[in-house]
């Protein structure tokens, strides 16, 4: 595809560094790539660099991982004013309460035998981090010898930190209309990712109440009867369409590199981000 507006970088829970993703999207003939790390910008300036060099535009990108009523709801923010004191309060706030999180399922990781390992030497090899959260503790223990590559990220991830497991508790630091405001009021396009693993449709009308300006119609999990359904609903509401891969590296879900889901040049053009 000529745009691919959801990647993820080695700055929040991907495996490839800022320059990797660069180099995938000019092997693929990716035109256009968002950076969308969760919940940190950290990766931009890099991903900016390298982007010149090659030819790619970049859209700056962020995901907001929010919780409202118990159910988690992503927002993607595009081209927001990233210098803006509003902005930077709430990605404090946020990382703030990420890091904690992770420290307690950490903690009780530790506590109960799960883990063997310290959180000093988490801090140690994740200086330059923005949070703490699992994929930053597992490169600190691969660092250290306890795994060997990131082939054994999964079980590690779903077994200890992942919702159902014994010690995971959830962030509660931000909620979907909070995430839609700061966006918003910070000059950025705010976008609800991926409605399709959200499963709650009910909740769209709500969404778009609070200010939502767009919805991520392809992705990669979306059958075709969905995709009718969401650009359906993005018609009836006046809403924005966006797509991408939400591209992990190493540890993506699905089948897919930089590229292979997103939009095209027209419909990336009519976005004016």
């Amino acid at each position: 595809m000529y745009a691919d507006l959801h990647i993820h970088t080695r700055f929040s829970d991907g495996s490839s560094t800022p320059e990797d993703i660069v180099d995938i999207a000019a092997r693929n003939g990716t035109k256009v790539i968002a950076i969308c790390d969760h919940d940190t910008v950290a990766g931009l300036p890099r991903a900016a660099i390298s982007a010149k060099k090659n030819g790619i535009s970049l859209i700056e990108g962020i995901e907001f991982s929010t919780t409202t009523d118990g159910i988690p709801i992503h927002i993607l923010g595009y081209n927001c004013d990233r210098k803006a004191p509003k902005f930077r309060n709430f990605l404090t706030e946020l990382n703030e309460d990420r890091t904690a999180t992770t420290k307690r399922i950490f903690d009780k990781l530790v506590k109960t035998g799960k883990l063997k390992y310290s959180w000093e030497d988490v801090l140690r090899h994740n200086k330059d981090a923005g949070y703490i959260y699992s994929v930053h503790v597992f490169y600190a223990m691969m660092a250290d010898g306890f795994y060997t590559n990131n082939s054994e990220w999964n079980e590690f991830h779903y077994s200890m930190f992942a919702p159902g497991c014994p010690a995971y508790e959830s962030t509660q630091a931000a909620n979907a209309r909070a995430a839609i405001e700061v966006v918003n009021s910070c000059k950025g396009l705010s976008v609800l990712a991926h409605p399709i693993l959200m499963q709650r449709d009910d909740k769209l009308d709500e969404l778009v109440s609070w200010g939502l300006q767009g919805i991520e119609v392809y992705y990669p999990s979306c059958r075709a009867a969905d995709i009718c359904r969401y650009l359906e609903f993005a018609e009836k509401k006046s809403l924005v369409v966006t797509g991408g891969t939400d591209f992990h590296g190493d540890f993506t879900k699905w089948d897919v590199t930089v590229g292979s889901v997103g939009l095209t040049k027209g419909q990336v053009m009519s976005l004016n981000i």
